[in-house]
């Protein structure tokens, strides 16, 4: 099945290489780049009983809806395409009058009432087929079959994900799919009525029966970060002293292709602030075991250096399980066909403390002159075409710099939670409630690189460099909703180099003449996660009060 799940992904890889679009969660997706857009696929085939339904696709009109788990998708980034697993053996059916809307939501079991699952604080649903004819192909039981979407959706990766399917008229026949009968809890929505009037859509439910099922599910991302690997334990290599260390990923766990932007690996314990010195390759290999010789691991070509002797700050009190981004200034074109490399060599360290989780393997996967061994260090690859999102685990809420008054404030983003250098196109806070809409004028947001990891006091020392990337009117529309992002293009882009510390001034200099202020997610205070990662003052201020907040933020980066 997963030979016939790529075979089917080439269609899909063949669309999206030729831009980078698309919305979701209330922000529109940057335009074409220079660089392809990359795309992998996460399955939701979880094992244990499966067996067959005729929903959504049934000689019925039905609605559904399934909820899956943010641990469940286990990825972040654009959605493009959703791909079902047939439960039979069948001819082709076609399915007119179908929408689907996809979405973010705070709930881990679905309601039986269809509106209370969506659009419950964490961004609005988005239509992503409008009432189009689904043709679903002839095949046999376990093929899968793609569903590609009109609008891509952004998926944030941190809040759980409900996909709901209305055929407001019956398909041509039944077109039955697996799904999964092992969870505990209401995870699938279903309400069908007989269509009394083929070909025409009558049949709108706000309310179905709920049940203990999921529906097997692949979504197929263009663009976004994709989590490889599942930890066991901790260990400091090749952090523990000067060392080079090869670690190498089968296709069938990046189940992806294209430009690689960014790598990040997996933290075991609560960081210690250290300091490394690391130079970064990556390559192919055919290799399903590496031997002892980092040379000939690479039997496909040349490795290709990320980035030459950069420094590697890993901030202290990062808690467990979360994923710290290397220095990474270029691309590597990963081909989706043969192994890969991820080459990390170590020259220099203040701290042996800090620890990243690793798995163990029945290959031999990982090398450390002079010896290899069957583990696995977990990574996040982040494929070209998604945004860089920094989502804390926020409970607070302020207008962040969108105020009637003059107010501003200043933001301090890591490398070690961006990873990526492009240049970045727009910014965004997300939205803790429905905005009201309206414009800020004498509106100002200064961007630039810094190399301190807690905002000074005097403003001229946070930044190394800096740019006026707004200076006018920025406006709020309408429609938007808790949980979306609040999206303000840069006027003048920022080339951001992917090593350095990113310092974000944006507020309004004198009275904005808007109609209410715009609230914003933050997170609660934390001195030990968040020092000094926030200021108070209008842009242009000499001096600043410094605060322990984060902001959460989205950053669109073309490459």
């Amino acid at each position: 099945m997963k030979r016939l799940a790529m075979l089917s992904l080439g269609t899909v890889v063949s669309a999206l290489l030729l831009t980078a679009c698309g919305g979701g969660g209330g922000g529109s997706v940057a335009g074409p780049t220079a660089l392809a857009t990359g795309t992998f696929i996460k399955s939701f085939v979880p094992a244990g009983a499966v067996t067959f339904t005729n929903y959504p696709f049934d000689n019925q009109d039905v609605k559904s809806q399934n909820l899956y788990l943010a641990s469940e998708v286990n990825g972040s980034g654009n959605i493009a395409t959703l791909r079902f697993q047939r439960g039979y053996d069948g001819a082709s059916v076609t399915c007119p009058n179908t929408t689907i809307k996809l979405g973010h939501s705070i709930l881990s079991a679905l309601t039986p009432t269809f509106a209370s699952n969506m659009d419950n604080g964490r961004g609005s649903s988005i239509t992503v087929l409008n009432n189009a004819t689904l043709s679903i192909p002839a095949g046999v039981v376990g093929d899968w079959f793609d569903i590609p979407l009109t609008t891509t959706f952004s998926y944030n990766g941190v809040d759980n994900l409900v996909v709901q399917i209305e055929n407001a008229t019956a398909c041509s026949a039944k077109a039955q799919v697996n799904f999964y009968n092992g969870v505990g809890s209401n995870r699938r929505l279903v309400s069908l009525a007989t269509d009394t009037t083929p070909g025409t859509p009558e049949y709108n439910p706000t309310t179905g029966t709920a049940s203990l099922t999921q529906t097997l599910m692949q979504f197929v991302f263009g663009g976004g970060d994709n989590p490889v690997g599942l930890g066991v334990s901790g260990s400091a290599v090749p952090f523990s002293s000067t060392m080079r260390l090869q670690n190498m990923y089968p296709i069938s766990e990046i189940t992806g292709t294209g430009p690689i932007t960014g790598v990040a690996l997996k933290t075991f314990a609560t960081t210690t602030a250290g300091s490394y010195t690391v130079t970064l390759q990556m390559g192919h290999t055919t290799k399903s075991d590496l031997i002892g010789d980092y040379t000939g691991n690479y039997d496909v070509d040349a490795p290709v250096t990320l980035v030459s002797n950069a420094t590697f700050t890993v901030p202290g009190g990062i808690p467990a399980g979360t994923y710290l981004w290397l220095p990474f200034s270029g691309s590597f074109t990963y081909n989706g066909n043969d192994n890969l490399i991820v080459d990390i060599m170590v020259s220099s360290l203040t701290t042996t403390l800090n620890q990243f989780e690793y798995s163990t393997t029945s290959n031999v996967r990982s090398f450390v002159g002079p010896g290899t061994s069957n583990t696995s260090r977990s990574v996040k690859f982040r494929f070209n075409g998604g945004p860089m999102d920094v989502i804390t685990d926020s409970s607070s809420s302020e207008n962040g710099g969108f105020a009637m008054s003059p107010f501003g404030r200043v933001k301090l983003y890591r490398a070690t939670e961006l990873g990526t250098a492009g240049t970045i196109n727009s910014i965004a806070c997300r939205l803790t409630s429905a905005p009201t809409a309206t414009s800020y004028s004498n509106y100002k947001v200064i961007i630039g690189h810094s190399n301190v990891d807690a905002l000074s006091t005097t403003s001229a020392d946070n930044f190394v460099s800096q740019t006026t990337a707004v200076n006018g009117t920025v406006t709020v529309p309408a429609g938007l909703g808790a949980g979306d992002w609040l999206e303000v293009p840069l006027s003048t882009p920022f080339a951001y180099d992917g090593k350095s510390n990113l310092v974000v001034w944006m507020g309004t200099t004198a009275p904005s003449g808007a109609s209410a202020n715009t609230s914003c997610r933050l997170s609660v205070p934390d001195a030990v996660r968040y020092p000094g990662q926030m200021g108070a003052g209008v842009p242009g201020d000499a001096s600043i009060t410094v605060q322990n907040y984060k902001y959460d933020m989205q950053f669109k980066i073309a490459k």
